[in-house]
């Protein structure tokens, strides 16, 4: 049985399954997507020029029924629970969807508040049926771990109690700067880098494409960096000790790319004028689905 697990920014959710007092009868939208194709007509042509397309909004429309035994007032209770998860002045919900063991998750914002048709009940059961009306902005599902990488990393070779062998042991490696990263996913990914210094100059580079973002800093040994190369949230971030944040956009080299993680096998490769052997990388990002 399919289930919806719904979670407003204030961590209450309600649990839409084929348990009380919440039934699941229908979910729309999570599938399919419209796409947005943009043309051009010169004069004089037979048909069109194509340019791009792009994906729209996700809406996702549930319907199901509030179920209750002997108590007229739990539909009441219900029903307000879920008008305050769904509050569209709280922002956005989570929506978590499981179906068959897998789960996936998406972000909407309640285009209305819940509709509740007129209350009926017989035989000592009430019920009250629902509809949910979202609209998810970004459209693709995302599994609700992310993935991660390490890159550039002096790694230790011991730990305690040490018992150092005949032959001596390995005190650390250090990573060769490049790892070659895996999107399972249906559609590019944005990145989420994170730099430990010391390092002048860090730089990323998507090897198979020779796209790269460098950042012209020079990073110390108590300062990490924040690179996100998501669209509507790029961003390059130093994060201090005493816990200040700079913002180092403007130290972005001009000929860099926020690229995003195509579907596949991608090699990655870090770089740094000074200190490449020492700084530490790690990598974060989601697969994307077009459809849960």
């Amino acid at each position: 049985m399919d289930e919806i697990v719904i979670t407003n920014k204030d961590g209450v959710s309600i649990t839409l399954g084929n348990q009380a007092p919440y039934f699941l009868e229908t979910i729309g939208g999570i599938g399919e997507l419209s796409v947005t194709i943009e043309s051009q007509k010169a004069p004089g042509q037979d048909g069109l020029t194509y340019i791009d397309n792009t994906l729209d909004g996700r809406p996702i429309t549930i319907e199901g029924m509030i179920i209750t035994r002997g108590d007229p007032d739990a539909i009441l209770t219900a029903k307000g629970q879920m008008r305050r998860v769904l509050s569209p002045r709280l922002g956005p919900v989570t929506i978590t969807y499981q179906q068959r063991g897998q789960v996936k998750q998406i972000q909407g914002l309640a285009e209305t508040t819940p509709v509740f048709p007129t209350s009926q009940g017989s035989k000592g059961f009430y019920y009250q049926k629902f509809l949910i009306q979202l609209l998810c902005h970004q459209p693709f599902w995302l599994e609700p771990w992310s993935n991660y990488a390490l890159l550039a990393a002096v790694l230790p070779g011991f730990d305690f109690p040490l018992e150092i062998h005949k032959d001596g042991i390995e005190m650390s490696t250090i990573s060769q700067g490049t790892v070659v990263l895996d999107n399972l996913g249906e559609v590019e990914t944005p990145l989420l880098f994170e730099f430990r210094g010391p390092a002048e100059n860090p730089c990323i580079t998507n090897e198979d494409t020779g796209e790269y973002v460098r950042i012209k800093r020079y990073l110390q040994a108590d300062e990490r960096m924040i690179i996100s190369t998501e669209f509507g949230n790029k961003r390059v971030e130093v994060y201090k000790d005493d816990g200040t944040i700079e913002n180092a956009f403007h130290r972005i080299d001009l000929d860099s790319t926020f690229w995003q993680l195509p579907p596949g096998k991608t090699r990655v490769h870090f770089s740094a004028d000074v200190g490449a052997d020492d700084a530490e990388i790690h990598i974060k990002y989601y697969f994307r689905y077009l459809g849960a």
